[in-house]
């Protein structure tokens, strides 16, 4: 999905700017700086991950989005503005016999994978942190999980997948 640039902000001669233009070219862009945490989402529903798929994770639990950017839709995060991100991607897992994947998808591009061997007899998780490259506003965020065996997420407190982008810099 590609979204037009946002217009530059006219002001018309003779007029003083208002508050407002103040609050939206000024005050919101330092607030989300000086904020770091552009989202935190959760899953608690069970979620049924095919064997050898690809599957993008649905977070169904927004703990934290102070800008709005997550699409429930889509299960993905907008960044509002160009910058570095890191993204901390944890998949929660009920018992299976294989591997399981996490995988931080930008813009439809795999940028990571990190692996766990689950046990048959335990849940675990498979955890991927990863400094997005430069990404332009607008660009989209998901987290995807791959299992060589089918399996579904954990619901247990611990072991629930979420996933934390953080602003690092422009």
């Amino acid at each position: 999905m590609t979204l037009p640039a946002p217009g530059a902000p006219v002001f018309v001669a003779g007029a003083a700017p208002q508050v407002s233009d103040m609050t939206s070219l000024v005050t919101t862009p330092f607030t989300f700086c000086s904020v770091g945490v552009a989202a935190r989402l959760e899953q608690r529903t069970v979620q049924a991950i095919a064997a050898t798929t690809l599957t993008v994770i649905s977070f169904d639990t927004v703990l934290e989005d102070p800008y709005s950017g997550w699409n429930a839709g889509s299960n993905s995060w907008l960044a509002p503005f160009s910058g570095y991100f890191e993204v901390t991607l944890t998949v929660g897992t009920a018992a299976v016999n294989g591997t399981v994947a996490a995988s931080v998808v930008v813009t439809g591009n795999q940028y990571t994978m990190g692996e766990i061997a689950t046990p048959s007899t335990n849940e675990g998780n498979a955890t991927c942190s990863f400094i997005v490259p430069m990404i332009a506003g607008f660009d989209f965020i998901q987290g995807e999980v791959f299992a060589t065996s089918a399996v579904n997420t954990s619901t247990n407190v611990g072991l629930r997948s979420c996933m934390e982008i953080r602003f690092v810099s422009m």
